[in-house]
């Protein structure tokens, strides 16, 4: 718990789970104030943890195996940007071993749910399957098979969201044909092709694992193992409706054969969303015959495809009916076979969330195609997304390009911004600055905020630009909430650039951002707080506003709060609360916490006294450069405390502060060699070290400077100089200055 990684970016927490290879963390990324998960390589069986977290292997060429494994899953995810499969933000090698950095998901796995809720309905399970297979199909098409499908590798957001996870068994695959591999299965959810290690495999091995884990989640039990059916094992009746698409779907993935299988994922969402069959006509009957009936009322007028997509809009919104989601798709369907554009675009929605509808992203992008062929600006935008990611549709950046510029001819405002970051980043497209600019200012001027933004760091690179013109972007984006732009004007007030210097506004614009959780602007904020500066100075607030961006991972907030603690600024002193911040911020190597740390551990302020503890972090401030640093550890080194007695040491401390300008070694300095104590007795280098401090007003500097001028010790006699400097230590107090001035004013002649 609290274990540091990556100098510090990333912070452990507890443990969310724990397999055969890994441990999966909480995590949080401290720069960007982010909760992730972070995955960790860890064994069982062959792996144990040193004292200082480093993992050792007892089988250094398996583990080297899985390490290798391990890595191959990071690159693979790398590679999908997909809303059902688990991003990967991080990968890295530390401690002797590799992390993961995922997204952190709420929820459970499907495995917990069917634990803790037991058989799921076939709806539930249907709306899981059609997600899983919009995973699977971007999976194989990058030639990649899961090969471990089953319902602990199925997570279900508290959103809804279905998301494919764990690809530690992932491989390259080329259809039909037979390659060799790692034997890897898990009982029940393996196909026969996988107990073999060399076999073909294709689309159809996943569908086999995804058909066990739908059986699983239908029943609340998987399915006997692949190789027990062959020998007479059987599968259970589904608790299904007659005609369920389920149960075709479960039927043919559970084949043994692999040709009588879904062989993609296209063929597999047709069986998915096939609707269930109506029920037959019933048989005619011999009855009397009928009275003639009363003649029938006309039947009422057609509804106009506009009037069903009103219908539509307002079983959607709850307007004037009952707010049904269902009535509302069940509308826009009758508007959207008929042509109707905006229902086309309006029902690809529904079928992008799943409401009202079972989820399917392909689906969605046939109707959005639909209405964009048609000229609709929204759904052109639509479809351009789905181009560009791959969801429901084959990913095609030559095609998100087209329909975003579409829409952006439009006027359509988030497609203008896309299309301009498209031409920026030469997407679909070769770059093209100058279209990217034209783009983003279309955009900026009807509002948005990104594009405002974006041409405020357009013109702050730009060397030409006028720093006004910077600030003017930034300034449209501040005042629609972008924190970043925020920040920048509060920037922009704070050092004069673009406008005068207005330490106000910056004060309103760090605020600004720093309620919106910007980390430093809450610590800009809290400077301005402490010292005064466009506001009333107000100590307690400030430190509320270090603690916010302390606790982000901002490290001289750290150290703020650490010595608002020891001093007692803004709430009451507290030693071991101060010792805490300047321990969080001196592992971070911030030298002066460093420094404050170990003069607590000498003090025995706030933490059990040790030397050892204080000559620790005096060392390391004092190697990274800190003065004050240096001269405690000289002080030590001098004195002979808590390491041997070292006057050389001393000396080269002392002079590494002194030469920083810190007056109290410059005066050591010139004592030691003043008096040849661990370095070479040289009064003309002391003389100067002598000055140094003097020109800083250091009483006993300016006593012995003024010893050297009356004596001539180092630089040649100069009774005035002596006078002058011994008047000035006597003015801060030192007796033996005021004996040597008497002597010096004191008559030399005789009366007789």
């Amino acid at each position: 718990m609290g274990t540091k990684l990556q100098q510090g970016k990333y912070t452990i927490g507890r443990v969310l789970g724990r397999g055969g290879f890994g441990i999966t963390y909480l995590g949080a990324n401290t720069f960007l104030g982010r909760t992730v998960a972070i995955k960790e390589l860890f064994v069982e069986g062959i792996t144990t943890r040193s004292s200082s977290s480093r993992v050792v292997p007892s089988q250094v060429e398996a583990f080297e195996q899985e390490k290798n494994r391990f890595t191959r899953e990071a690159q693979l995810l790398t590679q999908f940007d997909h809303p059902n499969i688990v991003k990967v933000l991080d990968g890295f090698e530390e401690n002797n071993t590799g992390y993961l950095v995922m997204e952190h998901l709420t929820g459970m796995t499907l495995a917990e749910k069917i634990a803790n809720s037991g058989a799921l309905k076939s709806d539930e399970v249907l709306t899981i399957s059609l997600q899983v297979t919009e995973a699977l199909e971007v999976v194989h098409q990058a030639g990649m098979l899961h090969r471990d499908i089953k319902p602990e590798n199925i997570f279900i957001t508290d959103s809804g969201r279905v998301v494919l996870i764990d690809f530690g068994t992932a491989r390259h695959f080329e259809a039909n044909k037979t390659s060799n591999h790692t034997r890897m299965v898990t009982p029940g959810y393996a196909p026969l092709e996988q107990y073999a290690t060399s076999a073909k495999a294709g689309a159809y091995t996943d569908f086999y694992s995804l058909g066990a884990t739908l059986y699983h989640a239908l029943l609340g039990k998987a399915p006997p193992a692949s190789i027990d059916r062959v020998t007479g094992a059987a599968l259970e009746a589904l608790p299904l409706p007659a005609g369920h698409p389920l149960q075709q779907v479960i039927g043919k993935s559970l084949s043994l054969q692999v040709q009588e299988r879904p062989q993609n994922a296209r063929e597999l969402r047709q069986l998915l969303t096939r609707g269930v069959p109506a029920p037959r006509a019933a048989e005619p009957v011999s009855v009397p015959a009928p009275r003639k009936p009363a003649p029938s009322p006309p039947p009422p007028p057609a509804l106009s495809p506009e009037e069903m997509y009103a219908r539509g809009v307002r079983h959607q919104q709850g307007d004037g009916v009952l707010k049904d989601e269902k009535q509302a798709a069940h509308w826009y369907r009758q508007a959207a076979d008929r042509g109707h554009a905006s229902a086309q675009n309006d029902l690809g929605f529904l079928y992008m969330k799943g409401r009202g509808v079972v989820q399917s992203h392909a689906e969605a992008a046939k109707l959005f195609k639909a209405a964009a062929e048609q000229g609709h600006p929204i759904a052109q935008y639509n479809l351009a997304v789905l181009y560009e990611h791959g969801t429901g549709v084959t990913q095609s950046l030559v095609q998100a390009f087209d329909w975003y510029r579409k829409a952006a001819r439009q006027d359509h405002l988030k497609a203008q911004s896309r299309l301009a970051r498209m031409y920026e980043k030469g997407l679909g497209i070769p770059a093209d600055p100058r279209e990217a600019l034209f783009w983003y200012e279309k955009a900026a001027e009807q509002g948005d905020l990104n594009a405002q933004y974006t041409l405020g760091q357009h013109s702050e690179k730009d060397e030409n630009s006028n720093p006004a013109r910077t600030l003017y972007w930034y300034q449209k984006a501040a005042q629609q909430g972008h924190r970043e732009a925020q920040f920048w004007v509060a920037q922009s007030h704070a050092e004069g650039h673009g406008t005068p210097i207005n330490l106000q506004q910056a004060a309103f614009w760090y605020r600004k951002a720093a309620d919106q959780g910007h980390l430093d602007a809450q610590y800009r904020l809290g400077l301005m707080l402490e010292q005064g500066l466009g506001v009333s100075e107000d100590r307690k607030h400030a430190l509320e506003q270090f603690q916010k961006a302390a606790q982000g991972g901002i490290v001289d907030a750290q150290f703020k709060v650490g010595l608002f603690f020891e001093e007692g600024w803004g709430t009451k002193s507290d030693p071991a609360q101060a010792a805490l911040w300047y321990r969080r911020a001196a592992d971070q190597g911030h030298q002066v916490a460093q420094n404050n740390l170990g003069v607590l551990f000498e003090a025995g302020h706030g933490v059990m006294q040790s030397l050892q503890q204080a000559i620790h972090w005096y060392r390391q401030a004092a190697q990274g450069g800190n003065a004050a640093a240096q001269y405690n550890l000289a002080l030590l080194y001098e004195e002979g405390r808590g390491l041997v007695k070292d006057d050389g040491q001393a000396f080269f401390w002392f002079k590494k502060a002194a030469e920083q300008g810190e007056a109290e070694a410059q005066f050591s300095a010139g004592s030691m060699l003043e008096k040849g104590q661990g370095v070479n007795r040289d009064e003309i280098q002391a003389f100067e070290w002598y000055r140094k401090a003097a020109d800083q007003n250091h009483p006993e500097a300016l006593l012995q400077l003024g010893k050297m001028y009356e004596q001539g010790r180092g630089t040649p006699k100069n009774r005035a100089a002596a006078i002058e400097c011994y008047q000035l230590a006597q003015d801060q107090g030192l007796e033996e200055a005021e004996e040597r001035l008497k002597k010096l004013l004191k008559p030399r002649w005789k009366l007789f």
